[in-house]
């Protein structure tokens, strides 16, 4: 298996990767398991040699990496049940936490809003939601009470 490049009578660049290599190179591309940093690693080629090849001989293209909104409004939903948490925990001006608790809330509301316009039929909150709600409400109702 050569590599490498070299010059014809012409002078022009002729690329010595055999058919087994681009095999290689290709399969190892193909397959999820390497990034295309560890593929270049791997078989001591750039990646601009690799999506050359993969132009010209049409290899299957990866797929980018997307996040799904459901892990994502997850993931936030439980930032702020921490949040939450702690700011219960820390309690020490009663003004200072109603700004926070009202942030929270515009974050929940930002939060659903994302939610709604990522899922294809409109939906009902959660219980975790309601629940995260209600707890944001009825701080909110004590503080005012003091």
């Amino acid at each position: 298996m050569k590599r490498g490049l070299t010059r014809d009578q012409r002078g022009h660049f002729v690329s010595l990767y055999d058919a087994a290599f681009r095999a290689l190179v290709r399969k190892d591309y193909e397959e999820p398991y390497l990034t295309l940093l560890e593929i270049t690693q791997k078989h001591k080629i750039s990646a601009s040699t690799i999506q050359q090849w993969m132009r010209a001989e049409c290899w299957e293209m990866r797929q980018p990496h997307r996040i799904d909104p459901n892990d994502l409004v997850g993931r936030m939903l439980g930032l702020l049940d921490g949040q939450i948490a702690d700011l219960e925990a820390v309690m020490q001006n009663g003004a200072t936490e109603v700004a926070m608790l009202s942030k929270l809330v515009a974050t929940l509301d930002r939060v659903l809003a994302l939610k709604e316009r990522s899922a294809k039929t409109p939906r009902q909150p959660s219980m975790r939601v309601l629940t995260l709600r209600s707890k944001i409400a009825d701080r909110l109702i004590e503080l005012n009470r003091d």
